[in-house]
């Protein structure tokens, strides 16, 4: 906790978003690591222990039917038109998602990801054209410092849910669209808002105000422990989805759903071990 707020204070004069608590998110991830792995812990067990012993994952930009047929909860697509490509646009987009919805049939979880591409009134008439069509969550519709923008978004829709946070960091800047009502789900990424500490206190302030959080790349080991670890946090997204897609990665250990599910590792630390092969053939191929 000191060193954390020294390096935030450290940072006041550089910017405290960004590239910055991108930077500072890692060394904290690497201090809780390192603590299990002084203590023979898993970090999930240095949080207090398992709310859950597995959590449902849905899938980011995959096939639906894929992604169905392997049991994910549902799937996260992006919105491939906007405000330029006017009511044009729109009719496609709506079209996608009806074709999308008659193959995936009605219990399966479909959303949308904006990329903060979307405008107000935008937003609230595509809302209203999916409706029938039942989207679990339209996520950050407006760049994430609109604050006034989401709660005009969560007071007009009612047909689905107003999710953002990916680009909000810390939890001074959770706090005003937490105290202004202007989200339903909060969707922090532990690598840029702060690290496991500042996610930490982020779940603790969503949770005074009702709200789930959902991390981004939420099932990633780094937040796959928290996850695990708090009864705030129903749900994660899944981007390694195969053990083929793990092998790719930096690190042994990637947490890989089975049935459309995640758990943990018992192992100390995130459980994750870094291989220096890849690391150098990366290095090479750069």
């Amino acid at each position: 906790e000191r060193l954390w707020e020294t390096m935030y204070r450290a940072s006041y004069r550089h910017g405290q978003a960004g590239i910055m608590l991108m930077a500072i998110s890692a060394v904290d991830l690497a201090l809780w690591d390192l603590k299990g792995h002084f203590l023979g812990q898993p970090v999930w067990r240095l949080l207090g222990g398992k709310a859950r012993e597995q959590v449902p994952v849905y899938a980011t930009v995959r096939d639906a039917a894929w992604a169905q047929a392997e049991g994910f909860s549902g799937v996260k697509l992006g919105g491939p038109y906007g405000p330029r490509d006017g009511t044009e646009g729109m009719g496609k987009n709506v079209s996608a998602i009806a074709a999308l919805r008659e193959r995936v049939g009605p219990d399966f979880d479909l959303m949308i990801d904006c990329v903060g591409g979307w405008t107000v009134d935008y937003t609230i008439e595509m809302a209203r054209l999916l409706a029938p069509y039942h989207i679990k969550f339209i996520e950050e519709p407006l760049l994430s410092h609109d604050v006034d923008g989401y709660a005009r978004l969560r007071r007009s829709i009612d047909s689905t849910l107003i999710a953002c946070g990916e680009h909000v960091y810390t939890r001074y800047n959770v706090r005003p669209l937490l105290e202004a009502s202007a989200v339903d789900i909060l969707q922090p990424d532990i690598r840029w808002t702060g690290g496991l500490s500042e996610l930490i206190k982020i779940v603790d302030l969503a949770s005074a105000h009702n709200i789930p959080v959902m991390p981004h790349r939420g099932g990633m080991a780094w937040s796959l422990h928290a996850i695990i670890a708090r009864p705030e946090c129903p749900l994660a997204e899944g981007l390694v989805l195969t053990e083929e897609e793990a092998s790719y990665s930096l690190f042994d250990g990637e947490p890989v759903p089975v049935n459309g599910m995640l758990s943990v590792s018992d192992k100390p630390g995130f459980g994750l071990t870094l291989q220096r092969d890849r690391l150098d053939r990366y290095r090479g191929e750069l």
